[in-house]
């Protein structure tokens, strides 16, 4: 793997295999031509880089993880390894807050809770599922997830906690395009599965027998009740922290003067994941005053940057181009977040204000 090239590309959901050989699925063109590594290759190239295991390996080329698995599967079989391909998803659907909450009340053992909680955190609001290989060695099949042989289930950093769906020797038994494909292409939504994921959780227990000695200290999952406003700029502007300059994927709201905030509040030792589930709870609207001037509308965006030792807690503000119109230049605007859902607030540090440049 070390001598083949990562580049992101998600094209494999929507390709089936009528008579054994790839095709785009009707209706999902669009997302496919979206999603190719590269726009100037051609639909077959973009097999070859992505979905063909041998041409994978004669171009270097590997994509996400369902790419990556086709890549492995056909390299270890190559040598005479006995190699298959599952999908798994979280024990809950990540984008739904009530999922997420029945897991934290359902599931008393408490670093698994944690860890399973986290895991389906990590997801945020996106499809989420993955796909990786199984190997046949010591006369019995074992995960190999990635570089991982013998991978747990439970993994913070690889969905919490992974609930096996799909077994498949090879995508074109899959069948991926005609489901999962067709729904995140689309963006289907349905009565049984409002949110991202084609899949719900609709129980969560775990139990211990009656003279089980299972060790169980506590692991709480902390989060944040608030977080306070301590700063506000313009991204670009000299109060730009010095480590945010230059990373490329903020870019984009230095383009477009995009407003950021900085947060007070912070568990130590923890990741950004706190941020996430405070962010997903609390009302992301936000008002600018200033006295003899119209009220701007403004928007908490779930695009932030966490760095603890460099005191990076940043988070982006849309303002909508007609809302930011009705900034006046020049004139200090005080902020207010509306906080029109109780319990997860936003404070505001007093005195503190923006102005447009």
């Amino acid at each position: 793997m070390s001598s083949s090239k990562y580049r992101y590309q998600f094209c494999t959901y929507y390709v089936h295999f009528p008579k054994g050989k790839p095709e785009v699925l009707p209706g999902l063109e669009k997302a496919f031509e979206k999603d190719r590594g590269d726009a100037r290759w051609s639909v077959q190239e973009q097999f070859e880089h992505e979905l063909l295991g041998r041409e994978m390996f004669r171009n270097k080329s590997h994509g996400t993880c369902t790419s990556f698995a086709v890549y492995q599967a056909t390299v270890l079989r190559a040598l005479g390894i006995p190699t298959r391909m599952i999908v798994a998803i979280p024990v809950v659907d990540g984008s739904d807050q009530e999922q997420r909450d029945m897991l934290k009340k359902g599931m008393k053992h408490h670093s698994v809770r944690k860890v399973a909680y986290e895991g389906a955190l990590a997801g945020g609001n996106s499809f989420t599922a993955h796909t990786f290989t199984e190997v046949f060695v010591g006369k019995r099949w074992r995960r190999l997830n990635y570089t991982t042989l013998g991978a747990n289930i439970l993994d913070r950093h690889s969905l919490g906690l992974m609930v096996h769906v799909h077994t498949f020797r090879d995508l074109s038994e899959a069948g991926l395009a005609q489901t999962w494909g067709r729904r995140y292409a689309l963006g289907q939504r349905d009565k049984n599965f409002p949110h991202s994921n084609p899949y719900r959780c609709l129980e969560v227990a775990d139990h211990f027998g009656k003279h089980a000695r299972i060790p169980n200290p506590p692991a709480p999952i902390e989060e944040h009740k608030h977080v306070t406003i301590t700063r506000a700029y313009w991204l670009g502007s000299k109060g730009t922290p010095d480590a945010l300059k230059g990373l490329p994927e903020w870019q984009q709201y230095v383009n477009s003067g995009g407003l950021m905030i900085h947060g007070e509040e912070w568990f130590p030792g923890r990741d950004h994941l706190q941020y996430k589930e405070f962010m997903r709870r609390a009302d992301p609207a936000i008002v600018f005053r200033a006295k003899g001037h119209k009220d701007v509308k403004g928007f908490v965006q779930m695009s932030f940057i966490t760095w603890e030792s460099k005191d990076l807690r940043e988070i982006a503000v849309l303002i909508p181009p007609e809302e930011r119109a009705k900034m006046v230049r020049g004139v200090a605007y005080t902020i207010h977040p509306v906080n029109g859902k109780p319990g997860y607030t936003w404070k505001v540090k007093d005195s503190l204000t923006i102005t447009r440049e």
